[in-house]
């Protein structure tokens, strides 16, 4: 701000505070401008008395650079004129010695704009009588909008200093209904002084109503004749000429109605003046030819929504309970105006004769949505007839009518009703549709051009809203062209299903189901949906999806049918991978007995049920069954599969793991090089990941045998060649994590730390920063970060994990618990031991349920318990917690155990510190030198009497 300006300021500061009045809409006006920021904002807002909080704007005001025309601007755009004529007063006395201001050199103003045009040559008319033309008032409910009519001032207004071929022109788009007529309404009440009251509202749906409408304001309101000399009608192009002629020495604004055609529009703009007016156009087209300002209209916000709907219904605003049911209604209809306001219409009606509430007709909207959207909307003070059945009806038309691309269109957009309402890839539709790119691209242009659609060009997705989904579901069933559509949809979903459209394919699926013949014909699709969340390590959709899918599809085709059990397996599956390992258990052993029934005993498909039993066994360590289950499969398998089958080799593993964890480390050797050489020849190369995934397992053999020395070579070798031919396999960077655990246990903390970093690395690039795996790796970077005393960095390490897996894994799963674990042993750093030792007991406590007392990982927390209990100088107790692990381990496994070796050394390093600590008791002394003084006193006694 110049120093004129602010000296302006402070000489009128007391009259400015009287007169001003900092709202909502004047200080989101200069925010827009980067005049103030957000911390201005919050300090402003945090003010609550008026006129103090007028005194720190104009504080904060003149200290900003160029800040006293928009000031200026933002005074007129909330109409304070007290304001403006005491700031207006250094413009109109320039030559005032106290207001001199320099040579102007910036574009004009909104002030000097207005100023300059009311004291032209061209304005030679002495107030003369505003016209207002077929403008109808806003609807009494009118809610919310004022950033978009704040907006909407804004474009209009626009570079109006520049002159343009058409004029200064805005268009108000978005889908019918959402509001486009009321919201211009709304802003002519608010600033049609700025036209000086001159507003012509043309009826824009056609060339004939628009026709109508420039003769009929030329003839009956600004007395031009629609005649020529010779008393024949003039062409419309001279009456609408001769009509902007009238106004050009006028301000005024031009409205221009639900215009559908940009082409025939354009015979009715002022092309042909000189002066030309401010014109405002609705439509639910978006693309124009013209230089067009375009403002989207979405959807009311959910408090816009909640406002309109308590005020439609004169809702008291202490009922808190019905204010709750309008909170309700809204949502479910999607913000949406006309629909809310046909809810309000309805409910009102009916509150004529009974009492109806929201949450009744949330009720009937639920049965009769056909009926409710495409109800009437009664009472006076609603002036749009048509409901949003009729209203979508005449968009889809429009597009129908479109050569070449507008069936396609159509086409999409009965597909896509019936997929989820976000993040729809558009390649998927291509392959949906079978026609060429190209079409399908020029068909969703068509479709973004009337805002039935939005596209992310970044992401090449789109998104529909959820109400147009709704209607257009039920303008399907009308003509019983629903499961034509689903069975078209079904039939591409069979062929495959990609990471990003699984989410689709479930919502599909889920309409479908109402269809038994859909469900019997399509049986196989919700097991592949099931892995596809899988892969997208969505589990905990996997199981939601699969458990609602299971019951009504095994009373359409029973419990043993092929497609039940593959997607009961893939719920197991699911289960399984969230760490529900007793349901999954429980789940795979039901299913086992009727896959046998179904597909007999020696079936691959049965073996991959036992498989996983024998997986879920292993996990719990139950051993000793999960050994014998082993056995006997391996039985089976030998009778009907290959010798280098990998269903037998992945048993295989599975019978080593468990004979490794019953102590039993050289024939647990020995199985995995039996697969060893099973794989081998499946895979001459010697390359075959499966033969590096048991290589490592081996090493695993070794270090329980506590051959440390080899265990770690043999891993060091495996992982080497395996990042030589597959080095960004996830299962090569599994290696590399476990070498870094093992160099860890070792204390080679330094190579352990480089080498996880590295795999950290290359998880992120390869499966992102929220895969479980790379999660998993960070958190043991965060142990190394431990051990380095950066407590700080790897707190946060821990938290940011926990809460990427929490939501999908839940509480109970091993991921969770083993982070949760890290962030006890960093709190028993920093200071927060109690709460370090209560979160540790309630880990071991969800552990026992599902893994046993004899499970290592139940015995690897209660050794933590037992540090975090010496670190409290508690040694008693985490000598006795150690105890209850060595022989929980011993009475197990044996004395062979590898974790033995760890805790023997802790147990005589507590007993040594506790006897040094008796040593140090006032008592013990006292006892120790009595008993050496008895015994001294003996030891003479001894002596006289020998020696006597």
């Amino acid at each position: 701000m110049e120093l004129n300006e602010q000296h302006h300021i402070t000489n009128h500061l007391h009259e400015l505070i009287d007169c001003t009045d900092c709202n909502s809409i004047l200080l989101a006006f200069l925010y827009a401008k980067k005049v103030v920021g957000r911390s201005d904002l919050a300090s402003l807002n945090a003010i609550a008395d008026r006129f103090e909080k007028s005194l720190a704007f104009y504080q904060l005001i003149i200290k900003r650079k160029d800040s006293y025309r928009f000031l200026l601007r933002a005074l007129e755009e909330t109409r304070q004129t007290g304001a403006i004529s005491i700031l207006n007063q250094i413009i109109e006395h320039p030559n005032d010695s106290s207001n001199q201001s320099p040579t102007r050199t910036e574009p004009l103003s909104l002030h000097d704009f207005s100023r300059d045009f009311e004291t032209s040559d061209l304005h030679n008319q002495n107030n003369p009588e505003p016209v207002w033309f077929d403008v109808r008032p806003p609807v009494k409910l009118f809610t919310g909008r004022k950033l978009e009519i704040l907006t909407l001032h804004e474009k209009l207004l626009q570079n109006q200093e520049i002159v343009t071929v058409v004029s200064q022109i805005a268009s108000v788009t978005g889908l019918g209904g959402i509001g486009k007529t009321e919201v211009c309404r709304q802003y002519i009440s608010q600033y049609c002084e700025y036209f000086d009251g001159n507003v012509i509202w043309i009826n824009a749906e056609s060339r004939e109503s628009m026709t109508e409408s420039f003769k009929r304001l030329a003839k009956s309101y600004l007395q031009i004749s629609i005649k020529d000399m010779k008393g024949k009608e003039k062409d419309i192009e001279k009456i609408v000429y001769d009509v902007y002629t009238f106004f050009q020495n006028r301000k005024s604004l031009f409205v221009f109605d639900n215009a559908e055609s940009g082409e025939y529009l354009e015979c009715f703009l002022p092309l042909r003046v000189r002066k030309k007016p401010h014109i405002l156009v609705t439509s639910r087209d978006k693309d124009w030819d013209l230089d067009v300002h375009v403002l989207v209209l979405k959807e009311l916000t959910e408090e816009e929504a909640l406002e309109f709907t308590i005020k439609g219904l004169n809702i008291p605003k202490t009922d808190i309970e019905l204010i709750e049911e309008c909170r309700q209604l809204v949502l479910k209809l999607q913000c949406f105006p006309l629909a809310i306001q046909q809810a309000i219409s309805f409910i009102k009606q009916k509150q004529r004769v009974i009492s109806f509430s929201p949450t009744l007709y949330l009720d009937l909207f639920d049965e009769h949505s056909e009926t409710l959207l495409d109800s009437e909307i009664a009472g006076s003070f609603n002036s749009y007839k048509r409901t949003t059945f009729n209203t979508w009806q005449l968009t889809r038309n429009l597009i129908l009518s479109v050569k070449d691309k507008g069936a396609l269109a159509i086409k999409i957009l009965n597909l896509i009703s019936y997929f989820g309402a976000d993040n729809i890839p558009v390649n998927f539709l291509i392959g949906l549709t079978n026609c060429d790119q190209f079409q399908v691209l020029a068909s969703l242009e068509l479709l973004v051009k009337y805002s039935m659609i939005n596209t992310d060009p970044q992401q090449c997705t789109l998104s529909v809203h959820r109400l147009v989904q709704e209607v257009n579901r039920i303008r399907l069933k009308q003509s019983k062209d629903e499961q034509k559509i689903l069975a078209l949809t079904l039939q591409h979903l069979q062929l495959g299903i990609n990471s990003n459209a699984v989410d689709h394919a479930s919502s599909v699926w889920g309409f479908s189901s109402k269809y038994p013949t859909l469900v019997q014909e399509f049986a196989g699709l919700p097991s592949i949906i099931t892995k596809g969340y899988h892969e997208s390590q969505k589990f905990e959709e996997a199981q939601n999806f699969a458990s609602n899918c299971c019951d009504y599809m095994v009373s359409i085709l029973s419990d043993k049918n092929a497609d039940v059990l593959s997607l009961k397996f893939a719920l197991a599956t699911a289960l399984f991978q969230r760490g529900a390992l007793n349901e999954a258990l429980k789940l795979g052993i039901d299913i086992l007995e009727n896959a046998k029934q179904t597909f007999g005993e020696l079936n691959s498909q049965v073996f991959d049920i036992e498989n996983l039993v024998c997986e879920i066994l292993k996990l719990q360590e139950k051993n000793k069954e999960c050994r014998d289950r082993c056995k006997e499969l391996l039985r089976k398998m030998e009778l009907v599969c290959p010798r280098n089958d990998k269903s037998i080799i992945n048993t295989l593993k599975i019978f080593g793991s468990s004979l490794g964890e019953l102590g039993n480390y050289e024939e647990s050797i020995a199985v995995f090089e039996d697969a060893v050489s099973r794989a081998k020849t499946a895979d001459p190369t010697n390359n075959s990941m499966m033969v590096y995934r048991i290589m490592q397992n081996i090493s695993v053999g070794y270090r329980g045998m506590g051959n440390m020395k080899l265990g770690e070579k043999t891993l060091r070798e495996t992982y080497t060649q395996a990042n030589v031919h597959h080095a960004k396999h996830p299962s090569t960077l599994l290696m590399g994590q476990n070498l870094a655990i093992f160099l860890y246990e070792q204390g080679n903390y330094n190579e352990s730390y480089r080498i996880c970093q590295d795999i950290y690395e290359r998880r992120k690039q390869l499966l992102g920063l929220d895969h479980f795996d790379t999660i998993y790796t960070s958190c043991y970077l965060g142990k190394l970060l431990m051990l380095q005393e950066k407590y700080d960095e790897a707190l946060v390490i821990h938290q940011n994990a926990y809460g990427k897996v929490v939501d999908q894994l839940g509480d109970h799963n091993f991921l969770t618990l083993f982070i949760k674990r890290g962030m006890c042993l960093i709190w028993s750093k920093i200071g927060m031991k109690d709460e370090a030792l209560l979160t540790l007991h309630e880990i071991c406590a969800s552990l026992l349920v599902p893994y046993g007392e004899a499970s290592s990982h139940v015995c690897n927390t209660r050794i933590e318990i037992a540090e975090v209990l010496e670190s409290l100088g508690r040694d008693q107790e985490a000598l006795q917690v150690l105890m209850q692990v060595k022989n929980t381990l011993i009475s197990r496994y044996g004395d062979k155990h590898h974790s033995l070796v760890k805790i023997e050394k802790s147990i005589d390093r507590l007993s040594s510190m506790q006897l040094q600590h008796e040593f140090k008791r006032p008592e013990t002394k006292f006892h120790i030198y009595f008993v050496a003084a008895v015994v001294i006193s003996l030891l003479a006694y001894l002596l006289r009497y020998l020696y006597g």
